[in-house]
C-alpha cells in the first residue's frame, strides 16, 4: 500500500469546534475583524464575536434573510437594530452559504458553522463543526468585493419590511408567499467602503 506525500504546500490544519476559541484568539492577538459572512445569524453568539473584538469601526456584516430562515427562526431580525446603534453596516446577499471570517492581517478563517450558538460552539448540544485559516490572494479579495458590491445594504426601510413578513407570516407553512424588497436606492460605492488590509 502506497501513501501520497505532498510537498511545498503548508499544513493548515483543520480546526474543530469550539470555533469561536478560534475566532477569539485571533482577535485577542491584536487582529481586527473586517468581515463576517454567513447565512444565519444569532444576536447573542453575534454580541459575543463582536464583545471579544478590541475594534470595530471597520467590521461589516453579509447574511442572507431568505423569509424561510426569518419565519423559521435561524436567523435574527434584531442584529439590525444592534448593529445600526453600534455603527456596523449589514448587507443582504441571497446566494451565499460560505461562511468566512476576514481580518485585517489578510488572514481569513473559513467554517462550516454559521454565527449561532450551535454552530461556533457556545451552546451545550453543539454542531460538529470545523474550520481552516486561509492566506487570502488577490483573486480572493475580489471574490469578496464582488459579494459586497451585489448585495443589499439593510436600512429602516428594508428591515420594516422584514419585520412586517414576518408579522404577516410567522404562523403560514411553506410555501411562503414571495417576499419583495423596497426598491434600492441608487448604489454608491466607494473603496472606503470596501474592507481593507495591510497588504
Amino acid at each position: 500500500m502506497s501513501t501520497l506525500t505532498i510537498t511545498g504546500m503548508s499544513k493548515k490544519p483543520l480546526i474543530w469546534q469550539p470555533l469561536y476559541k478560534e475566532i477569539e484568539g485571533q482577535v485577542s492577538s491584536g487582529d481586527k475583524v473586517l468581515l463576517l459572512i454567513a447565512p444565519y445569524i444569532k444576536l447573542n453568539p453575534l454580541k459575543s464575536i463582536l464583545n471579544s473584538c478590541r475594534h470595530t469601526d471597520q467590521i461589516k456584516i453579509v447574511t442572507r434573510w431568505a423569509p424561510q430562515d426569518i419565519v423559521s427562526s435561524v436567523s435574527d431580525l434584531s442584529i439590525y437594530p444592534f448593529l445600526k446603534e453600534n455603527k456596523i453596516p449589514l448587507y443582504l446577499n441571497t446566494r451565499i452559504h460560505l461562511k468566512l471570517y476576514i481580518y485585517r492581517s489578510n488572514r481569513g478563517f473559513h467554517t462550516s458553522g454559521n454565527i449561532t450558538s450551535a454552530g461556533l460552539g457556545y451552546g451545550e448540544n453543539n454542531n460538529i463543526e470545523l474550520g481552516c485559516n486561509v492566506d487570502l490572494s488577490g483573486s480572493d479579495w475580489q471574490e469578496v468585493y464582488s459579494i459586497i458590491e451585489n448585495s443589499r445594504v439593510v436600512d429602516d426601510t428594508v428591515y420594516e419590511a422584514y419585520i412586517k413578513y414576518l408579522s404577516d407570516n410567522k404562523d403560514k407553512r411553506p410555501p411562503l408567499p414571495k417576499f419583495i424588497l423596497p426598491k434600492d436606492p441608487v448604489k454608491e460605492y466607494s473603496i472606503n467602503r470596501l474592507p481593507a488590509t495591510d497588504s
